[in-house]
Parts: C-alpha cells; structure tokens; sequence
C-alpha cells in the first residue's frame, strides 16, 4: 500500500497545534528574564528603604553621617527590617549583622552640607559577597586607580549593579564588557569622594 502523503489540511491543523503550544509555553521560558528583573527591583527598592534610614541618622545627627564602626557593621548606626539588607538575588540571608550592601567609606563622618552634588555622589551600592569586610564598607583606598571598588562592588544583576545616590536617587549600571566598576562609575557621572565631585 504506497505511503499517504500530509495534506494541507493537515498540515495546517498541526501548525494551529504548535502555535498554540508556543502560546502557553513561551511565558515559561521567559519567567527567568522577568524574574531577574523583579529581583533587581526589589534591591532597589531595599537601597532605598536603607538610605532613607541613613539619612534620617544624618539629620537628627547635626547633619553629620555615622562614623566608621571598625570591627562592626556600618548598619549598627540605623533602623531598618533585616530583609532590607538581602539581596534576593544571592543565595544565603544578609541581614543587618551582615548586609549585602555596602556603604560608601568616603562619607563616613562626614556633614551633608560638604557634599557638592549629592545627586551624584554614591551612598550605597551592591556589595561584593565573599570579602574579607569587618564595617562592609565600599573600602577600595585608592580613587585615582581604575579598579577602584572592584574589589567590593557586585555586578550581579545581568552584569550591572545598583546604587543610591545621596539624594536617594538610584541608578542601574550595566557595567560593558571589556571596562571596570570604576569606568562605569565615571562614564555615569558617580562621584566616589565627595571632594572630588565639582559643585553646582
């Protein structure tokens, strides 16, 4: 008996069937990509809850932030939940003992008002997990070497991180492929020490 050949019919129906099938399985397939995306929220969203925190210590302070902790966390000096310190998207549980984000070392005791472009100075930002931290501080000493922070930022949301400025404005930074944390921050116009930031 020959073969029976597929007849457009056929052919159109079994079409029909796989786009259908596209249809209800191509959300599946996305969730990771929105998934990650709602992670990177949620971050943002924690940093802000924290420099709001950290500003309210400045302004009932004489304006002035906490001084560095040393062998403690910088976060020893507000309030806030612990889950404002987890970054949902590393594994394990940061908390107020051992946040996730670290606080830029340069603004240590130093006042608001000695802070020319607060829109674009950095306040807080991923921190790298697995470092040898004692304050969790962003502590990279030297601002005039492009590898400045490289050691305590995290580019851990699709090769980008997050960041709160002073004036609690927050800013997602994909960092290129080929260029340092420092680099990005440049090109960004984020300033690292305050001093160095040119006023208004």
């Amino acid at each position: 008996m020959p073969a029976k050949g597929v007849t457009l019919t056929e052919a159109l129906v079994i079409l029909a069937i796989l786009a259908i099938l596209f249809v209800i399985f191509f959300p599946v397939f996305a969730r990771p990509h929105r998934g990650h995306g709602a992670r990177q929220n949620t971050c943002t969203n924690n940093q802000r809850q924290i420099s709001i925190a950290i500003v309210m210590y400045a302004q009932d302070n004489t304006e002035v932030f906490f001084p560095d902790p040393g062998s403690t966390a910088w976060t020893r000096y507000i309030k806030a939940d612990d889950a404002c310190f987890d970054c949902p998207t590393l594994t394990g549980k940061g908390k107020a003992a051992n946040p996730e984000y670290g606080f830029n070392a340069n603004l240590f005791s130093k006042k608001l008002d000695d802070i020319p472009q607060p829109t674009a100075t950095l306040l807080t930002a991923d921190l790298k997990p697995g470092g040898m931290f004692t304050n969790y501080a962003l502590t990279s000493a030297n601002p005039s070497d492009a590898h400045y922070f490289e050691d305590d930022m995290d580019p851990r949301h699709n090769n980008g991180f997050v960041c709160i400025c002073v004036d609690g404005s927050s800013i997602y930074a994909p960092v290129k492929h080929g260029d340092t944390i420092g680099q990005t921050l440049k090109d960004r116009g984020i300033y690292l020490n305050p001093a160095s930031a040119p006023e208004l």
